[in-house]
This record gives structure tokens, C-alpha cells and sequence, in this order.
């Protein structure tokens, strides 16, 4: 078979996916902020923006991807940047930055799909998973790489607050059945699951991480940790106070 060939069958066989990672898209979306600001342009004006010289096979499928992850907005034939794409580069706080990120990275179909049923799986487990799916060999590759790496990305910002609107879109909300890499949620013994390494960081309340873990998997755990560090022990600080300022109020612990 002819290399034309092989990619129509590859065209015909895979999916659709962004062929971008999120961090890629959003550094396009930064480019076409900065040359058009949020006004509506033609495709072909987009496409230069985000670094093309013209409208062309490799630059629609640029924006496509920009689309799939719901960092464009469409105006009849016109596009531009998107209110998701805004609370990202431009967020008004880091909550809703996260928020959006993780939303973002999960607006491709096939990425929510593969969050709700196979999110524990490496790259390589996922591959198969999606050749059994219909998927060509190079394009489970692509779909797989392009999929960690956003989650990897999401992951290292944060995990998006429980009071998200939508709870397919938040690892951590009560409806979730699947963690996301280096998850520290706090939850009882009984609610741990497979592939999960049970950390005790209190009475009755463990943190689940996922096990096991790679060299740089938990080297980045421990960086997010680290990050949201101060964060964590200033709301810790502030629950501690505002119950000192209820006596009456009760406190139960393990769920």
C-alpha cells in the first residue's frame, strides 16, 4: 500500500481527535489573542495568526484541533477566540483557570470517553485499547500521546473544585469512578480502589495515589503538592478557625 494510501485509510479509520496536545493549542490561541484580539476573522486570517503562511491541509487541521477543544468560537464563517480560551490565558483567578484547563482537555469526545472508561491505563495499555477500537496503529499512537500529555498538563495546574458543574469533567467529584495521576483526594479506606497506594494522612482518612508510579510521575505528584502547599494549609488554618468561632458546631470525622 502507498504511504497516500495508508493516510486516507488512516484519515477513514481513526476517530477524530485534536492532533495537537493542549499545550500546543493554547500556545496558538495565545498567538491569534495577541495578532486579532477576541474580533471575528476568517479561517484563513486565523491561520496566519496561529503561525501559517496560508489556509491549507496542515493549518485546518490546526484549527480543528483548536475547535475540538472548544478554544474557538464560530461565527458563521468566521472565527475567534473562545470564552474557554479566554478564562485560560486570560483567567480572572487560578480556580477557574484550572476549571477551564481541565474542561478543555476533556471536550474532545473521544478524550471524555477514554477519561470515564480508561483513564488508569498507561500509554501503551491505551494503544492497544484503541486499536481495538478501530483505530490505525499510528493514529492510537497519536490519540494515546496526545491524551497523557494533556492530562499530565491538567494534572500539574491542579484538580478542578467539587462544585463543578459538570462531574464528568472533574476527577474529583463523588460521581467520578476513575482518579487522575496524582490524585490526593481525601476519602475513607472502604473507597479504595485497584491500582491505588492508600497514603494515611489523618484518622480514618487516607489520600489514594495511583500505583505504581514512575520516576517522574511522582517526582511531578510531589511538585504539585508542593505547589498547592500553602493553599492547602491556609484552608486548613481558615476551617480550623471558623470552627473555634462555632463552639456549638459538630465535627465528624471518617465520612
Amino acid at each position: 500500500m502507498s504511504e497516500e494510501n495508508e493516510d486516507k485509510d488512516a484519515r477513514e479509520r481513526n476517530p477524530r481527535f485534536p492532533s495537537e496536545t493542549l499545550q500546543e493549542a493554547l500556545s496558538r490561541v495565545e498567538k491569534l489573542f495577541t495578532g486579532l484580539g477576541r474580533g471575528a476573522a476568517p479561517a484563513e486570517a486565523v491561520a496566519k495568526a496561529v503561525g501559517y503562511n496560508s489556509l491549507n491541509g496542515t493549518s485546518r487541521t490546526t484549527l480543528a484541533a483548536l475547535s475540538y477543544y472548544g478554544l474557538l468560537s464560530r461565527e458563521s464563517s468566521k472565527y475567534k477566540v473562545s470564552d474557554l480560551a479566554l478564562r485560560i490565558i486570560r483567567p480572572v483567578n487560578d480556580t477557574d483557570k484550572v476549571s477551564a484547563v481541565w474542561e478543555a482537555c476533556l471536550s474532545p469526545k473521544l478524550f471524555g470517553e477514554i477519561q470515564k472508561d480508561h483513564a488508569d491505563c498507561t500509554e501503551s495499555v491505551l494503544v492497544t485499547i484503541l486499536i481495538h477500537k478501530g483505530f490505525t496503529q499510528n493514529g492510537a499512537d497519536k490519540a494515546a500521546h496526545v491524551f497523557k500529555d494533556n492530562l499530565e498538563f491538567a494534572g500539574s495546574l491542579g484538580y478542578p473544585p467539587k462544585n463543578n458543574e459538570s462531574k464528568d469533567l472533574n476527577p474529583n467529584s463523588a460521581g467520578s469512578q476513575k482518579s487522575s495521576p496524582g490524585s490526593t483526594q481525601a476519602m475513607t479506606p472502604q473507597s479504595i480502589t485497584a491500582n491505588e497506594l492508600p497514603v494515611p494522612i489523618g484518622e480514618n482518612l487516607v489520600a489514594r495515589v495511583p500505583f505504581p508510579m514512575t520516576e517522574d510521575d511522582f517526582d511531578l505528584l510531589i511538585g504539585t503538592l508542593n505547589l498547592w502547599k500553602k493553599k492547602l494549609i491556609r484552608v486548613a488554618v481558615t476551617e480550623k478557625a471558623t470552627v473555634a468561632d462555632k463552639p456549638d458546631a459538630i465535627v465528624t470525622k471518617g465520612g
